[in-house]
């Protein structure tokens, strides 16, 4: 894995000038600060923004838009294992957004909130040459409970917190002619009730926001170890994915390579404490999927055909951000690379 990932070359660059004072070494999905040295909890703040997908067409409507302005940094907030204070909102609006649309972006970002059980905090609201909308998610972590990137081993074993794949599933049919997917309504959820059991039981934890293959990426820099994907897709992927992808010749496990994601949980939980995980889980309702394997060595594998074959997990998620927006060119070189290592 000696392909440098070019979005961590960028947050290093703009870090290094920056003070901070985090309160637990290592990688984490949220900024964790010990507000007071002497109460029960940490602070954790999260914040996430939306240009590139609404540029794009990603998303379009502004109910969408709103719904994932705050479900992205509270889903980063559940894979910390955080309780929600709120979010607070930054909207930058273009001068011609209709009040209906402006309306219809509220109502997205409330509906969000209460399908939390969460409140916005406050926030800035500009006009703008450029729709540009954001948001800070805080909550409380347990300073008993803290789970990071980091932790996993070879033995762990991956679950998810849900079927994953809707995410791409839904990008694809945005962008492809065929429209298949079009009448399907988006509408993610960060797992903030998953993320209530990963301090007592996950070794490492995040979200799959990114696609799952950028995130098991991602993981394995940190943890030095290798992430087998292990189980078949009818256990792992969203039925309505696995069907998409059989309508378009395009092997499921892409559904998992692309960029966009859904918020759901990766976590590898240690063999001893599975039976625990899961009966904890089934206790709260929760259906956790597993996913596959923490194994010795480096890297992204896919073994959904008894052999496992490496997967340029670097590669993929470098060439979402060289593709600067060009969608098109995007879809393309994911169906050539999966053509590449069906072969």
């Amino acid at each position: 894995m000696k392909e440098v990932i070019v979005e961590k070359r960028l947050v290093g660059e703009i870090v290094r000038h920056l003070p901070r004072r985090p309160a637990v070494d290592g990688p984490a999905e949220v900024s964790l600060t010990d507000f007071d040295p002497r109460g029960r909890d940490f602070l954790a703040v999260a914040a996430d923004g939306l240009s590139e997908e609404i540029a794009t067409g990603l998303y379009a409507d502004p109910y969408t838009i709103g719904w994932m302005t705050v479900m992205s940094p509270m889903s980063d907030l559940a894979a910390a294992g955080a309780r929600p204070l709120g979010v607070s909102v930054m909207l930058n609006l273009p001068v011609d957004l209709r009040r209906a649309e402006r309306a219809a972006l509220a109502r997205g970002m409330g509906g969000a909130c209460r399908a939390l059980g969460t409140v916005v905090l406050g926030g800035d609201t500009n006009v703008s040459g450029q729709y540009v909308v954001g948001a800070c998610a805080i909550g409380l972590v347990s300073k008993d409970r803290v789970v990071t990137r980091a932790g996993a081993r070879a033995g762990d074993l991956l679950y998810l917190s849900g079927r994953a794949g809707l995410g791409n599933a839904y990008a694809l049919s945005r962008f492809d002619p065929a429209n298949t997917l079009q009448s399907f309504p988006f509408r993610p959820q960060a797992r903030l009730a998953f993320g209530e059991l990963l301090g007592r039981y996950a070794s490492c934890s995040m979200d799959t926001s990114d696609g799952v293959i950028a995130t098991l990426d991602e993981l394995s820099r940190v943890n030095g170890a290798g992430f087998v994907i292990s189980e078949s897709p009818n256990m792992v992927l969203d039925r309505r994915t696995v069907n998409e992808c059989i309508r378009r010749h395009l092997p499921p496990w892409m559904a998992l390579a692309g960029c966009h994601g859904e918020f759901e949980i990766v976590c590898s939980v240690r063999p001893a404490s599975e039976s625990a995980f899961l009966a904890a889980a089934r206790k709260r309702g929760l259906t956790p999927v597993k996913l596959g394997r923490v194994v010795k060595g480096r890297g992204v594998s896919l073994a959904w055909g008894g052999k496992a074959v490496p997967i340029d997990s670097g590669w993929l998620r470098n060439r979402a951000a060289a593709a600067a927006g060009d969608v098109e060119a995007y879809i393309r070189d994911l169906a050539k690379y999966a053509a590449k290592v069906e072969r």
